[in-house]
């Protein structure tokens, strides 16, 4: 199981045209194999102004390349020119899951989610949901150090420490040694509310000071969900006849 980031740089004032785009040529008719491995699209909210971050799990790099590759197709030139205008600068990156079960909720030892079912049940309106995604660029070789940490000191926090979580994970390609992670929350006035119960919990600051030594540069980075309901399938059902899934017995 891989993980793949990209994010795309709009020309100011182009948010609206790349939504209309995917409402146009991204359906779950269009691109059912591509979509059944994308956890979702996401536009920021602070940090760089007019980016789209979207998130994938894919089985293995043979599975990306398929996928991926599966909608570069001559009927979507089109799609491809128009989109491409759009855009300042595009960039990938491939991350793998921690090693530590308890920071990663739905993919983790026996737990594997996909499009299908929303992941997360129970939000408030979507429209308000906000993604916090967080990295630490490590010193070469901090990586280890850090699982440590996290693991004897980080959650010993308790609930404070795994509550909202999406996914701890750390890169393959891309910059090397750097840590992801990424919480949901039904506002941003609750994500500021558990980032101040962090920066309180006595726990939790000993784990931050356990591996500080270790840190070359942070980033916190807030994203809301698409506007394009089968964009965010971590809360929004996605109709199983319209996503290509791979069955357990499928899998490598």
């Amino acid at each position: 199981m891989i993980f793949e980031r990209r994010a795309y740089t709009l020309k100011p004032g182009n948010a609206g045209r790349f939504w209309e785009l995917q409402r146009q040529w991204n359906t779950p008719e269009q691109i059912p194999g591509l979509l059944a491995r994308n956890i979702g699209y996401f536009s920021t909210i602070s940090g760089p102004v007019e980016q789209v971050i979207h998130l994938y799990r894919f089985d293995s790099l043979d599975d990306w390349k398929s996928r991926l590759f599966g909608v570069y197709t001559p009927d979507r030139a089109d799609y491809f020119a128009a989109g491409r205008s759009l855009m300042l600068a595009q960039e990938n990156t491939f991350l793998s899951l921690a090693p530590l079960p308890e920071v990663n909720p739905i993919w983790a030892d026996t737990r594997d989610w996909l499009p299908g079912e929303p992941a997360f049940r129970n939000v408030g309106a979507i429209d308000a949901i906000v993604v916090v995604e967080e990295s630490l660029d490590l010193v070469p070789g901090g990586l280890p150090a850090f699982w440590d940490a996290l693991r004897s000191k980080g959650l010993q926090a308790g609930s404070a420490a795994t509550s909202h979580l999406i996914a701890y994970l750390y890169t393959l390609v891309g910059v090397q040694h750097r840590v992801t992670h990424y919480r949901w929350y039904d506002s941003i006035e609750e994500a500021e509310a558990h980032r101040v119960e962090l920066e309180m919990n006595v726990e939790w600051n000993r784990f931050v000071e356990s591996y500080r030594d270790l840190v070359v540069r942070s980033r916190r980075l807030y994203m809301k969900p698409s506007p394009v309901n089968w964009m965010r399938s971590l809360f929004s059902s996605v109709s199983p006849r319209k996503i290509t899934t791979v069955t357990n017995s499928e899998r490598p």
